[in-house]
């Protein structure tokens, strides 16, 4: 990338910083707001494979966690921006009353793969058995975000949406 000043332009140094300011806001946001969507839509494709990894034949699916177990989330404190997904468990409870707690939902669901329980046995030698699916859908995610394709991605948007900015000294190319 290079950065000119524009050709006419009495410098002024305040003037500069409030462009640079500005590219480096709009950078960060973009980057941000790119990095929550695409780890949203990766995040439901990861939901969706667990639930196709198993049909239940005693009940039927809620359907709970699929884009209900997670949400996006932004946060701007002036000079830190930080976005993504988050484990949420506001709306996911369960038809007989227990509610699930993100610790439930981030361990069990996106930790284990579990997608319950099936009871085993016959009268007094029964036990209950976790049905198994994919574990450690979170650690995909993880390491999508910390990919350095998708970092590259992420800042090279950032950068074009800055870049193409109308700015009062600056001028980038």
């Amino acid at each position: 990338m290079k950065v000119n000043i524009k050709p006419d332009v009495i410098l002024n140094e305040k003037a500069i910083m409030q462009d640079i300011e500005k590219f480096a806001r709009t950078c960060a946001t973009t980057i941000v707001e790119e990095a929550q969507k695409q780890l949203e839509k990766f995040a439901f494709g990861e939901m969706a494979e667990y639930y196709m990894e198993y049909e239940p034949r005693i009940y039927d699916r809620t359907g709970q966690m699929g884009d209900m177990s997670y949400q996006k989330f932004f946060a701007n404190t002036g000079n830190v921006y930080e976005g993504g997904i988050m484990i949420n468990s506001a709306f996911t409870n369960h038809e007989k009353g227990k509610s699930y707690t993100e610790e439930d939902i981030y361990n069990d669901v996106w930790i284990k793969g579990i997608h319950g329980y099936e009871k085993v046995g016959y009268d007094d030698n029964v036990y209950w058995r976790e049905i198994q699916g994919l574990p450690d859908r979170i650690n995909r995610i993880k390491r999508k975000a910390y990919s350095r394709d998708f970092k590259r991605e992420l800042l090279s948007k950032g950068f074009e949406k800055a870049k193409a900015q109308s700015y009062s000294i600056l001028k980038f190319s």
